[in-house]
């Protein structure tokens, strides 16, 4: 009885390890996916949602800055489903005197 019970607590745990995995692919300047992460410009953190086969999706440039998020209906993350996100830099620069200024980088919704 105390076999069954350990089993099936493991086999739950086994399952919601699973769908909480987090993925990690790396694409190059030309977009295309690359094994070799120093020739890689940018990446997807990518993880299935639950059972209901929805995958989240992350893209970051290689300064882990946030470039797009959304969901694909497919692990090769070809059907997108609903809104996506994209994220652009903007640097504002500010005068503060004749020879001085302040530049602040910020990143908006776009």
């Amino acid at each position: 009885m105390r076999m069954k019970s350990l089993v099936f607590v493991m086999l739950i745990i086994t399952a919601l390890n699973v769908f909480g995995q987090v993925h990690k692919r790396f694409f190059n300047k030309n977009g295309k996916v690359t094994k070799d992460s120093t020739k890689a410009v940018a990446y997807s953190l990518y993880q299935k949602g639950g059972a209901d086969s929805l995958w989240s999706v992350v893209n970051l440039n290689m300064q882990n800055i946030p470039l797009m998020r959304g969901v694909y209906l497919d692990d090769d993350l070809t059907i997108p489903y609903g809104k996506f996100v994209y994220y652009q830099t903007v640097i504002n620069q500010h005068k503060v005197g004749n020879d001085h200024s302040t530049i602040d980088t910020s990143f908006v919704v776009t």
